[in-house]
């Protein structure tokens, strides 16, 4: 529902009221945490999306990676070349937008449209820069005990050569400082090239 009024410093102001949303009986998912059955949004081999349930949170995502076809109760989105090319200059995953669509949907893309989105996105030719540490240990026979306690704690520990491994820094468990501090905590004696 609406709620229309005035405000001493703005003037006319025009919210959103939440919990009368699920009073209406509007199937939309009211921010109060109120949960409704049956999906968000349908979506369909073409690429057309129907907001059902409407919430700030959908309207934004599916803005940020589908056009805007018909602003109507219900809305209508679709997945285009170029909007997906518009969510993965913007820093967007394509795994991000088909996770967000399927969960909303509560089931999985259609196939035909799921390729559809893979295709666009090869055609970008992404590439992604991402940190990384790189491990030389002095004795290469100790590689092999890094790579057993990287996994042990759930960090990605690749060869990179024959005398080198590398971590990529993704930000959550494989953080320069935590790979550091396990590395010590397994009786390594660390040091920084150039220190």
């Amino acid at each position: 529902a609406i709620a229309h009024g005035m405000a001493a410093e703005v003037g006319e102001v025009v919210r959103i009221v939440p919990g009368r949303v699920a009073a209406l009986g509007d199937a939309a998912q009211a921010d109060d945490g109120t949960e409704h059955q049956g999906p968000a949004l349908s979506i369909e081999a073409d690429g057309r999306i129907v907001l059902r349930q409407p919430s700030p949170v959908r309207v934004w995502s599916l803005g940020a990676f589908a056009d805007l076809e018909q602003l109507d109760d219900p809305a209508v989105y679709r997945l285009t070349e170029k909007s997906i090319s518009r969510a993965l200059h913007a820093g967007f995953d394509v795994d991000q937008v088909t996770t967000f669509l399927e969960r909303q949907n509560q089931r999985p893309l259609p196939q035909q449209l799921r390729a559809q989105v893979t295709a666009w996105t090869r055609t970008m030719r992404r590439v992604k820069a991402q940190d990384a540490l790189v491990i030389v240990p002095d004795n290469p026979q100790d590689s092999a005990a890094i790579v057993d306690e990287m996994t042990r704690v759930g960090v990605v520990c690749t060869p990179l050569r024959e005398d080198a491994l590398v971590i990529a820094l993704d930000g959550t468990d494989a953080t320069k400082e935590f790979v550091l501090k396990r590395l010590k905590e397994a009786g390594m004696t660390v040091y920084q090239a150039g220190s």
